[in-house]
């Protein structure tokens, strides 16, 4: 099926004229767990300065669930996990492992998908899709092996540069004999990103000058994990990184190359306050036999009911809308196009854009508040850890997108809504191909100078409720809608 669509779409994209200059690059600079809040005067003079020359989104959205390789897969193909197949930042696929999911931070474990199921994208990625106009795409990362590797999974164009592994391999010696060999990990991973930077200057900008390129740096979101939000490592991270932004915007002046510059996230973030447990509770109902057995396989948040059949499944769910820390819970649609889950008391797959083959029976996110932690940054969810993402929270969902260049409009806040889900189409559109009109999101034309002005778009915002089988768990879905495309706002659970 894929390749039957990545033929479809790469005769469809030699058509369409590109609306920026030959010579003008694009760059997408993704910094991990970069909330809208964290772009101050202060903690990122350069970004800050940047957006208020150019265009400051006020409505962006991450792709649900709110984790990195999820996307990491979207950035890299424009497409929602129910078509790209990415479905967390572990995945259940059987045919690699029947017992247990697989961390995607593993580059090998990736490899693993490919080798066994013939593909590990399920949809086609822009790099193949430039590669196949004579273009090139370039991913430079300081993160995961995974996040770097969903990319630009295919390699095409220029590949991939990561501080261990090289795409193509043949490279690798190259790049260790001029950026030296792989840097510590270390709280700020300030060597890390350095290195990334270094990667896209010598080998993107003063190398191949490519026409799209990724860079990935991995900060705050590593150090932020283990100090929380407002801790001043994780402030000095943001610094340091925008330190970072700020040494290739010059590097692309001082070599007279034109760039339009999308600076965004993967996720947004919150403050940890622990509780949410879904093994336990299943245990104690005697629905699982252990932490480890694989009757019930869990994957994050997605659940897998091995044994038992539509009867285990709703049982599970019962149990869990009755824990406190458990917030909205998703299952399959109850029939194809429905906002109801199968399972009641349940919304759809669908609604969030996870209805892919791969997909559990059951998808589960914390529960979360607007409550301020102590250095005041709003949103608290019932994760475990100090502080990360992953939950259907607006804190997580909302994230970063700061867009500046030659094309771009100038000292403008966009308040439409936008996602990570369309960062792909908008480099496909303005790299002139049509192949964004294949994908899930939608090229962001508003933001350029010839686009349309924001009053232009009509915004709607739909609510979806549903409670539980006995009335005491109530859950709202809330999405806003442009250009006929339905971005995930937040979901909440009450309960009586």
């Amino acid at each position: 099926m894929r390749i039957f669509c990545l033929l479809v779409i790469t005769l469809c994209s030699i058509a369409h004229a590109a609306p920026i200059d030959d010579e003008t690059r694009l760059l997408v600079i993704i910094v991990d767990g970069l909330r809208p809040d964290y772009v101050t005067p202060e903690l990122t003079p350069r970004l800050h300065a940047a957006a208020q020359e150019g265009v400051f989104c006020e409505h962006h959205h991450s792709v649900f669930p709110t984790v990195t390789r999820v996307n990491s897969a979207t950035f890299g193909t424009g497409m929602y996990p129910k078509n790209h197949g990415i479905m967390g930042n572990s995945i259940y696929i059987p045919s690699v492992d029947e017992r247990k999911p697989l961390n995607t931070s593993s580059r090998g474990n990736l490899l693993k998908v490919l080798e066994a199921e013939g593909e590990l994208l399920t949809a086609p990625t822009l790099g193949e899709l430039l590669q196949a106009k004579g273009m090139e795409m370039l991913a430079c990362s300081a993160g995961s092996a995974g996040s770097a590797f969903l990319m630009n999974a295919n390699g095409a164009g220029a590949g991939i540069i990561h501080y261990n592994f090289t795409v193509p391999q043949s490279r690798q010696a190259e790049v260790v004999a001029k950026l030296g060999p792989e840097p510590e990990d270390a709280l700020p991973s300030d060597e890390r990103n350095a290195y990334a930077a270094d990667a896209l200057i010598e080998f993107g900008l003063k190398g191949s000058n490519p026409k799209v390129t990724y860079i990935w740096f991995t900060d705050p979101d590593h150090t932020a994990h283990a100090k929380g939000m407002g801790d001043p490592l994780t402030n000095e991270s943001i610094r340091l990184v925008d330190g970072h932004i700020g040494r290739i915007l010059d590097a692309y002046e001082a070599e007279g190359v034109p760039v339009n510059v999308f600076v965004t996230s993967d996720h947004g973030f919150s403050t940890h306050a622990g509780g949410a447990n879904v093994v336990g509770p299943l245990m104690q109902a005697n629905l699982k036999r252990s932490p480890s057995s694989d009757d019930i396989v869990i994957a994050g948040g997605a659940i897998y009911v091995r044994d038992g059949g539509p009867e285990k499944v709703v049982e599970v769910a019962n149990v869990l809308m009755a824990e406190k820390a458990i917030g909205p819970i998703f299952s399959r649609a109850e029939s194809p196009g429905s906002h109801l889950g199968v399972v009641p008391g349940t919304l759809s797959f669908e609604l969030i854009h996870w209805n892919h083959p791969r997909g559990a029976d059951l998808l589960v996110s914390a529960r979360w508040t607007d409550e301020k932690n102590e250095h005041g940054y709003e949103g608290h969810t019932t994760n475990n850890g100090v502080a990360g993402h992953g939950s259907a929270s607006p804190w997580d969902i909302h994230n970063t997108l700061v867009a500046f260049g030659p094309d771009i409009k100038q000292g403008a806040r966009n308040p439409l809504p936008t996602g990570n889900v369309d960062i792909a189409p908008t480099m496909a559109y303005l790299a002139g191909l049509d192949a964004y009109e294949n994908m899930d999101g939608r090229p962001l034309r508003e933001l350029l100078r010839e686009g349309p002005e924001f009053d232009d778009l009509k915004v709607t915002t739909n609510s979806h409720i549903v409670e539980g089988p006995d009335g005491s768990y109530n859950m709202r879905a809330i999405f806003s809608v442009v250009e006929n495309k339905r971005y995930f706002d937040f979901a909440q659970v009450q309960r009586r």
